[in-house]
């Protein structure tokens, strides 16, 4: 064991070299992590609502991270243990010698690092707690497979529950690689297994009930539902939405399809030849589970970030069988070369290849012209606007945020924000203030924007002569734009630069 120990540290060394750690921290929240980061501003007994779709103890971790500006240090943790995960899951096979395993698992994590999508995965998300606690629950299967042990059953029940409270996808992962464990079980007649296993599988499945019914549940809305409706496809489009998705994805995947598959299906046969049947049988179930789960509509099928678990997995599988494959033939050559140093040279290679075809992600901070790959938090700063407001809005000024720009607004203002229930948001609240020198617009229509604005200009003709509107907008498309321009057209409006920004101001009506 030895011998292996330093690899894991090493791979995570790697993964904080080609991420670009600083820049993920630097860069504000934008709309969709707003709403996730100002949960932590809210007191801990609010977090069954606020926490919405993110699952609760993932966002109950941001707690942990003393500056809040540096939440995003979680996801990247997460990242880390991915590219760990990967190197587990490969480890846990039953390979020739050390040397091989020691290949498997560095070739498994490195691919897992390299992957493009990982680079995108910086945002704050679940995202990549998805991709950690799969390849772990898979990892942890062959594991229990290995040496069969109440203990081990145990453990796998102890990641299990902890796995769902950060990561939705481990009831997905979770049921396929259990179910794996009792089928490899039954196929051996190791009965006594079997039971305990099956027993074990049901304590899971209960645990991720009360997580679902208890906790996720509540963040379920109809409007979050109807946001990821194009990606619950209808059983008769499968044969053209599953092609026309998977094309779309091929660009972060560092690879084409046509290569990653064959792979993936090779490290699938692996994991079976090499005595972890379980691992293969739920790794070979995850696609076809997360497709019946899109046609169900309870989960979105292919989008990169909520089946950022599965590219993940594919790339993990795929290395994993670029690693049994230069095994195979290693075996084969053995007479001639030391088989061992024939595979790892062959695996650590093509990997090598693979880093080169990738390497234009390395340190991605978020917006590359020459990837064509702009993040939205490169474009979008409520976080300079809301300072900016704070430190020259004089008493009297009434201050107007947009309907987007609502929770960004309640993370960065230093007074502590309420709320209220909203049920036709995707997050089922809002934040709200009691102070009326601070309107929030209802929404993005122009009746909301209409609505904020003589709510505003009439609190500032109240509050006193030269009081004027500071107005603070994000994620404006070109239609509310517009309803803004007709709506602020007789208005008396100035345009404040702050930082990269212009806020505008309202200084007569």
């Amino acid at each position: 064991m030895l011998i292996e120990a330093p690899w894991p540290a090493a791979l995570l060394v790697v993964t904080f070299v080609i991420h670009d750690v600083p820049a993920a921290v630097r860069l504000p929240y934008w709309l969709d992590e707003a709403w996730v980061a100002v949960s932590v501003r809210y007191p801990v007994t609010d977090l069954p609502e606020v926490t919405s779709s993110t699952p609760i103890g993932w966002t109950a971790l941001l707690r942990l991270i003393p500056d809040p500006d540096a939440l995003r240090l979680l996801p990247l943790a997460f990242l880390g243990v991915s590219v760990l995960g990967g190197y587990a899951v490969a480890t846990v096979l039953r390979w020739p010698s050390t040397a091989h395993r020691v290949t498997a698992g560095l070739t498994t994590g490195l691919a897992v690092v390299l992957l493009p999508a990982q680079h995108l995965r910086h945002d704050l998300k679940q995202y990549t707690a998805d991709a950690a606690v799969a390849l772990l629950l898979l990892a942890m299967v062959g594991f229990a497979e290995a040496t069969w042990s109440y203990h081990r059953l145990a453990l796998l029940i102890g990641v299990s529950t902890f796995g769902v409270l950060v990561s939705h996808t481990a009831m997905l992962v979770g049921g396929c690689a259990v179910g794996g464990l009792v089928l490899t079980a039954l196929v051996r007649k190791q009965w006594r297994a079997a039971a305990a296993t099956s027993v074990a599988g049901l304590v899971i499945v209960m645990a991720f009930g009360a997580a679902y019914f208890g906790l996720a549940k509540q963040g379920s809305h109809i409007a979050m539902a109807n946001y990821w409706n194009s990606f619950f496809p209808p059983l008769a489009d499968l044969p053209g939405y599953l092609p026309e998705r998977v094309r779309l994805l091929e660009r972060i995947m560092g690879a084409p399809w046509q290569i990653l598959l064959p792979f993936a299906a090779a490290g699938v046969v692996g994991a079976a030849r090499l005595g972890r049947l379980s691992v293969a049988i739920g790794a070979a179930m995850l696609a076809p589970a997360a497709v019946a789960a899109g046609v169900a509509r309870l989960y979105p099928l292919l989008d990169p970030r909520t089946s950022h678990f599965m590219l993940v997995t594919v790339i993990a599988f795929a290395a994993l069988g670029v690693a049994y494959l230069a095994t195979l033939l290693g075996r084969a050559l053995n007479r001639t070369v030391p088989g061992a140093a024939f595979a790892a040279m062959l695996a650590l290679t093509i990997v090598g290849g693979y880093a080169h075809q990738t390497s234009p992600w390395f340190r991605f901070d978020g917006d590359d012209k020459a990837l064509g790959e702009r993040i939205p938090a490169a474009s979008e700063d409520v976080r300079t606007q809301v300072r900016y407001v704070w430190t020259h809005r004089r008493p009297s000024d009434i201050v107007l945020v947009g309907g987007a720009a609502a929770y960004g607004f309640a993370f960065y203002w230093p007074e502590k924000p309420g709320r209220r229930p909203d049920p036709e948001l995707g997050t089922g609240w809002r934040p709200a203030y009691a102070d009326t020198s601070i309107v929030l617009a209802a929404g993005r229509d122009a009746i909301s924007i209409r609505s904020a604005i003589v709510t505003a200009t009439e609190n500032a003709k109240r509050s006193g002569p030269g009081a004027v509107v500071w107005v603070i907008r994000t994620h404006v498309n070109a239609t509310e734009e517009r309803k803004w321009k007709q709506e602020t057209a007789n208005l008396k409006l100035r345009l404040v630069v702050a930082g990269g920004d212009a806020v505008p101001r309202l200084e007569g009506w």
